[in-house]
C-alpha cells in the first residue's frame, strides 16, 4: 500500500531562478537523508541516516505558475528502504518568497511486517525526513 507525503514551507528565493538552485543542490547524485531521534520523540542522541540516490526530471508550468519537478530518492545502499517517487513544486509567492513543496508517495518494503513498521513509526521517519530535507534547503538557499 502506498502512502503519500507532503512537506511544505517558503523561501526567501525568488522562484524564477529557483529550480536551477535545486537542481544544482540535488544534484550531486547523493544525499544524506537525515531524522534526528528527538524528532520521533526519543533523546536527542543521535539520529537516523542513509545516503539517498536522487533523480530529478523534466520540470513542467501548471497553469497557475507552480513549476513541478519530478523527484524520486531511494536507498544508495540497500533495497530495504522504501522508494519515494513525487514532485518538487515551486509556488511564486512574492517578488523574492516561493513556496517550496516535496509531494508524493512511497511503498514500504516487507509486505505485511514492513505496513506494521510504518504503522509504529516509518511513516513519522519519512515525514521527518521530507520536512528535514525541506529545512536544509530553505537553509541553503537562504544564505545567498
Amino acid at each position: 500500500m502506498e502512502r503519500q507525503l507532503l512537506g511544505e514551507l517558503n523561501v526567501r528565493f525568488p522562484a524564477g531562478t529557483l529550480e536551477e538552485r535545486l537542481r544544482e543542490l540535488l544534484g550531486s547524485d547523493k544525499i544524506d537523508l537525515e531524522v534526528p531521534f528527538e524528532t520521533l520523540g526519543f533523546p536527542a542522541i543521535g539520529k537516523l541516516s542513509r545516503r539517498a540516490k536522487i533523480t530529478l526530471g523534466a520540470s513542467t508550468q501548471r497553469s497557475d505558475g507552480a513549476t513541478l519537478v519530478p523527484i524520486q530518492w531511494r536507498d544508495a545502499n540497500s533495497q530495504n528502504f522504501p522508494e519515494f517517487k513525487g514532485c518538487i513544486e515551486i509556488q511564486p509567492m512574492a517578488r523574492n518568497e516561493s513556496q517550496l513543496a516535496i509531494i508524493g508517495q512511497y511503498h514500504p518494503p516487507f509486505g505485511a511486517l514492513g505496513a506494521a513498521f510504518d504503522a509504529a513509526i516509518g511513516r513519522r521517519i519519512a515525514e521527518v525526513g521530507v520536512e528535514q530535507l525541506l529545512e536544509r534547503l530553505r537553509t541553503e538557499l537562504e544564505k545567498e
